[in-house]
């Protein structure tokens, strides 16, 4: 989501400095003494709006559709995101520390992906669980699964952190390449 804001506020800055400009070039060149307009045909949309009433259909589900587009975005941006980092304990209570999930996804990656038999790893951080999904070549070791397993919490429980996630590891069984 912080790119789609990032992008969306680009968009609306970049829309609304421009309209400011020209509002700015429209009233210096009305200064000037020139009768119309440069850029912005504010007379005519002044007589459009004196001319419509405001209750007109289509004006009222512009409006509605406006309204429920910015209640849309305001909820998108109340809502309550998953931190970036995850706590690690620390030996000072006044010293805060946090580690990244994606710090945590290589960790376990590279750990579980050096597991004899294992090849491929694809691992997601939640905040209670982390998903390690593992593909185990053809003719791995039959203990591949649980060495895994055991690598992968010994990584988890080495990071320190305050509220250690479970780990779920499925491993699939692949063929050689």
């Amino acid at each position: 989501m912080r790119t789609t804001d990032r992008i969306l506020s680009l968009v609306i800055g970049l829309a609304l400095f421009a309209l400011s400009v020209l509002v700015v070039v429209e009233v210096i060149y009305a200064a000037v003494n020139n009768p119309k307009p440069l850029f912005l045909p504010y007379a005519q949309v002044a007589e459009f709006f004196r001319t419509h009433s405001w209750s007109a259909g289509w004006i009222v589900t512009g409006a509605v559709v406006l309204a429920l587009l910015g209640l849309l975005l305001l909820v998108s941006e109340v809502r309550r995101r998953r931190p970036a980092l995850l706590a690690m304990q620390s030996a000072d209570p006044q010293v805060v520390a946090g580690i990244s999930r994606r710090s945590i996804q290589r960790v376990l990656d590279a750990e579980i992906g050096a597991v004899p038999g294992v090849g491929k790893t694809s691992t997601r951080v939640g905040r209670r669980t982390v998903r390690v999904k593992a593909v185990s070549w053809a003719g791995a070791p039959d203990n591949v699964g649980p060495e895994a397993r055991e690598r992968g919490e010994a990584a988890l429980a080495g990071l320190r952190l305050q509220k250690p996630p479970s780990l779920s590891l499925t491993l699939r069984s692949g063929r050689d390449s």
